[in-house]
């Protein structure tokens, strides 16, 4: 029985991040990817997107994971940073990973290179982690994703692109 509420709540969380980013990215639709894991195995990423938003979507409610290990760059996270950014690159995108443990804040991690259009008082204006990235090769930023989602709206590519659907 855990298995299949732990199923229950891994969709229902795909779907609310779904909606979140979908109303943030001017109503466009994303839905969970039919079947998540097992529709397509070309179907890469949790997030069925429009084409033009330039990230590939990873999403994990679980309770076995730290903020402690997403700074030091281990367990879980480093699990699912390996599998997003592998994936993302394979299709063009970059990696956006959407995290949170049960009844816990949800948090966003992506490339620290979607903030170099940000300028530094906005950044200051937020609590966030930057990450090195071990085995990775990449520095990592993790926050908030209602933050995240505010610094990213700033970012002048994010608007062109977003404003040209």
């Amino acid at each position: 029985m855990a298995g299949a509420k732990s199923g229950r709540k891994g969709k229902a969380f795909e779907r609310l991040v779904g909606k979140v980013l979908g109303e943030w990215w001017q109503n466009k639709s994303f839905r969970r990817t039919p079947i998540s894991g097992g529709w397509d195995k070309d179907a890469l990423g949790d997030l069925v997107v429009p084409a033009e938003f330039p990230f590939l979507v990873e999403c994990k409610k679980h309770r076995n994971w730290s903020l402690e290990a997403v700074v030091c760059n281990r367990g879980l996270f480093r699990q699912w940073w390996g599998k997003i950014s592998r994936e993302a690159e394979s299709v063009g995108k970059s990696p956006l990973l959407i995290m949170c443990r049960d009844r816990g804040q949800i948090f966003a991690a992506f490339l620290r290179s979607w903030l170099e259009g940000v300028d530094q008082d906005s950044l200051s204006l937020v609590n966030h982690v930057f990450i090195g990235g071990v085995d990775v090769g990449q520095m990592i930023v993790v926050l908030a994703l209602d933050e995240a989602l505010g610094l990213l709206s700033i970012y002048k590519p994010y608007r062109s692109l977003a404003s040209s659907g």
